[in-house]
């Protein structure tokens, strides 16, 4: 009997510690894997920072890309006035060369008027001497 006693004394120890040898196991293994989620809980805050930071620069672009806009809008009204301000400037530039040909015209028929004028003075004065 004391033998058996003996035996069960040293079954237990070894039970107790395989017992105490898995429970530090899985200590460990609990252990790591609140490590594990503890560097999951950091990559998804800085994931959420990296996200964030997109989101910023994308309203950055965003606000940007209109204000681009509006300045293309704005030099394509000035290009449309200064267009139309061309046009009023070759309008009356043509305007300008017709009247100035008409003048020059007027010019040469004073001109001729001026010839035949001399003649017919030049032949009364011939005439009267």
């Amino acid at each position: 009997m004391r033998n058996n006693c003996i035996d069960y004394h040293e079954i237990a120890v070894n039970s107790m510690e395989e017992t105490k040898k898995a429970v530090e196991e899985q200590n460990k293994a609990v252990e790591d894997t609140e490590n594990i989620f503890s560097e999951i809980s950091n990559s998804i805050n800085e994931l959420i920072d990296k996200v964030q930071q997109v989101t910023d620069s994308n309203i950055k672009m965003s606000d940007k890309k209109n204000k681009i806009i509006a300045m293309i809008e704005n030099l394509s009204a000035i290009a449309e006035e200064t267009s139309a301000s061309t046009q009023e400037v070759s309008a009356s530039t043509e305007e300008q060369a017709a009247s100035i040909e008409e003048v020059s015209n007027y010019a040469g028929d004073l001109r001729e008027l001026s010839k035949d004028l001399r003649n017919i003075v030049n032949k009364f004065k011939t005439e009267s001497n």
